[in-house]
């Protein structure tokens, strides 16, 4: 299911508006859309780049929707992708990125983006290998699949993962890329929202 592209009107947009682009696109969607209902007054916009999810190709998505739709004061953007198998000089134009605006923001899940979802239930100790999140997840979403089948957000919810993430992260430089294993820097995505979202 896509991402709802907002469309702005008039000459003087009211809203923060938060661009993100995926590495998934399933997944990541999927959570997206139930995220933006919990936040109504933020505009959020999918970039969609195909297939091609290789870390050097987010930043050029990116990097292209923001030249053509500039961030405006109280905007941000995400990259939000999985630590897989990326090597250190991919995983470093990432860092690059993140490193040129105050408003760039990485969500970056070890070993992948269920673990971020994973957290919403749980503190996600000792679990670090996807086959590990898999059989954790489905303890709490039978019926999961890459649809997030079950998965009812609430802030709540929302907050839970953040606290989750960030008490696993506090031992960990939080500008590392990418986290250590069984870690998201995507608690990160979610002050923001605080930060510009009532």
């Amino acid at each position: 299911m896509p991402i709802q592209r907002q469309r702005l009107t008039g000459h003087r947009r009211q809203r923060a508006r938060v661009v993100v682009v995926s590495e998934g696109s399933v997944t990541e969607p999927t959570y997206i859309n139930k995220l933006m209902k919990l936040w109504p007054d933020i505009a959020f916009t999918a970039v969609k780049h195909g297939m091609r999810s290789a870390p050097n190709q987010l930043v050029q998505a990116m990097k292209k929707e923001l030249a053509q739709n500039p961030l405006q004061a109280a905007d941000s953007a995400w990259i939000i992708l999985d630590t897989d198998t990326w090597t250190a000089p991919q995983i470093n134009l990432i860092r690059q990125w993140r490193s040129q605006d105050r408003r760039h923001v990485v969500g970056m899940s070890n070993p992948n983006f269920e673990y971020w979802v994973l957290l919403h239930f749980e503190s996600g100790a000792d679990v670090r290998t996807p086959e590990q999140v898999s059989r954790a997840l489905q303890r709490h979403l039978p019926k999961h699949t890459k649809h997030l089948e079950g998965l009812v957000l609430t802030r709540e919810l929302v907050q839970r993962a953040a606290t989750h993430a960030r008490n696993r992260h506090k031992a960990h430089d939080t500008d590392a890329l990418p986290p250590p294993a069984g870690n998201t820097t995507m608690y990160l995505l979610v002050a923001g929202l605080d930060a510009i979202g009532p």
